[in-house]
């Protein structure tokens, strides 16, 4: 992740600005690798035990919603093939990471799966610290902003404890 966020910010010159065109290509890779590795950790997620695998697939399809009406946005100002193609294919790459990470990891060990799921959740963790929570307080903090946070933490926190 850090050797991405590096190449992003050689390959922007420092900026992260969109052109008139809807996101760079810089901007495009870090999401594609994202949604690669979120889909390897479903797939490992399901083969770990189906409940963690739902609850985790449950989010991350709340996250590429979120994803989804972003890149919309960005390229509203595409041509129609782009504004549909490229959010579509990069959303496919979180089918195929889940694919890889149920097939590859089918018959692995308790530990390798520890491990792997280990280096997800820090691949997210790195994400979150240097990237949204950074943007996070850029704007000001609304009531409305805070109580959906604790809103949705609450909704997985007992999702979570269903049985």
């Amino acid at each position: 992740m850090l050797v991405i966020d590096e190449m992003v910010k050689r390959f922007n010159h420092g900026g992260e600005h969109a052109n008139a065109r809807g996101p760079s290509p810089g901007q495009l890779v870090p999401i594609a690798v994202d949604l690669l590795l979120d889909g390897l950790l479903i797939g490992i997620a399901m083969t770990a035990g189906l409940k963690q695998g739902v609850l985790l697939t449950i989010a991350l399809t709340l996250e590429l919603f979120s994803l989804g009406l972003a890149m919309a946005v960005q390229f509203r100002s595409a041509k129609f093939a782009v504004r549909v193609l490229a959010p579509t294919g990069i959303a496919c790459l979180m089918i195929v990471g889940a694919i890889l990470g149920r097939t590859v990891l089918a018959d692995a060990s308790v530990h390798t799966l520890a491990g792997v799921l280990s280096f997800g959740c820090a691949a997210l963790l790195f994400l979150v610290t240097e990237e949204l929570l950074i943007e996070a307080h850029e704007s000001a903090d609304t009531a409305f902003t805070t109580t959906m946070f604790f809103v949705g933490f609450l909704i997985f926190l007992l999702l979570g404890m269903l049985e």
